[in-house]
């Protein structure tokens, strides 16, 4: 991996860890949560809350590291539809093959290398969703 890769890389959680514990961020769950009474004392819902967000804005890091890359790689072309939210639908069967494959990459015995793994993973989810799409005709 190149040095202004991993810089991007790493400027893009710096961008995400500030933004979630700026001072702005903070004052805002205060206010949120200084309405509310609770058995748990504020200052542990503020960080829950910081946390929770950060789960969030971590499932979108891809997307923003994506956006940084690009900014910095001439060789990068953008496509017109680059951007748009695209909803996909999947068959039971597909979704379950995903987290199986999902779950198996984080035990301890995966391999480094996945790219045989993924590619068949990606064949099998073609193979099945043309299938059902053809049905559906």
């Amino acid at each position: 991996m190149t040095d202004p890769i991993k810089e991007t890389i790493q400027k893009t959680i710096r961008q995400i860890l500030d933004d979630s514990t700026s001072q702005k961020n903070i004052r805002r769950m205060t206010d949120k949560h200084v309405k509310k009474v609770h058995f748990i004392p504020i200052r542990y819902r503020i960080i829950g809350g910081i946390l929770q967000g950060l789960n969030i804005k971590f499932g979108n890091f891809i997307e923003q590291l994506m956006r940084n890359i690009v900014e910095i790689d001439e060789g990068v072309e953008v496509m017109p539809d680059s951007g748009k939210k695209i909803r996909l639908f999947f068959t039971p069967e597909t979704d379950a093959m995903i987290d199986a494959y999902i779950t198996g990459r984080q035990l301890p015995g995966s391999p480094d290398d996945c790219t045989p793994l993924f590619d068949a993973l990606l064949e099998q989810i073609i193979r099945i969703e043309k299938s059902a799409e053809d049905r559906e005709r």
